[in-house]
């Protein structure tokens, strides 16, 4: 892989259609190399804050294709990923989400995480959706803490299973604005 490789790969890390294309790069990357994409992804992402989150969860989940790796470069990236993991606010969670399924594998739990972490993992698989969601979201099935459920109640509900139809001779939920009164 030469240098140009590193910058387009870098260049185009943002793109979710890239993902598996930079996984494979560090895969089958020399030592040097596989570090060098991955300091430049780093580098990346301090210098586009908007793309940080993405930026910065990639490189991590580049790291299970990296079996040799400088320990320095895989302690930056790890400690990187740390930050952002679990969310810990509702802003956090829907920041996470907008990554895209990247995100799933690398959300933590439910061991080990407070109730609102724990509401917080939920919600940011619930507004990703899809099967690898669903993944994710079961792993806190037994969880009974009021916010986890809730949020439990709203993934299940809206985005695990957007499309699935409802049971015969039901009609889902649907909230509406109270109807004004008639005139008199």
């Amino acid at each position: 892989m030469g240098e140009r490789d590193v910058g387009v790969l870098v260049r185009n890390a943002h793109d979710d259609t890239w993902d598996d294309v930079v996984r494979m790069a560090v895969g089958h990357a020399r030592v040097d190399e596989r570090a060098r994409l991955l300091r430049q992804l780093m580098r990346r992402a301090d210098h586009a804050p908007r793309l940080r989150h993405r930026l910065v969860l990639l490189a991590a989940a580049c790291l299970e294709h990296a079996p040799e790796l400088d320990p320095a470069v895989r302690g930056e990236v790890e400690e990187r990923a740390r930050e952002l993991m679990p969310p810990r606010t509702w802003d956090e969670a829907e920041a996470l989400a907008k990554v895209g399924p990247l995100v799933l594998e690398l959300l933590p739990g439910p061991e080990g995480l407070s109730e609102q972490e724990a509401a917080c993992v939920v919600r940011t698989a619930g507004l990703i959706g899809g099967n690898a969601a669903l993944g994710v979201v079961r792993r806190f099935r037994e969880d009974e803490q009021p916010m986890v459920r809730v949020q439990l109640g709203m993934a299940w509900g809206r985005r695990i299973h957007p499309t699935r139809a409802p049971a015969a001779g039901r009609t889902p939920y649907t909230p509406t604005a109270p109807k004004s009164a008639p005139a008199p």
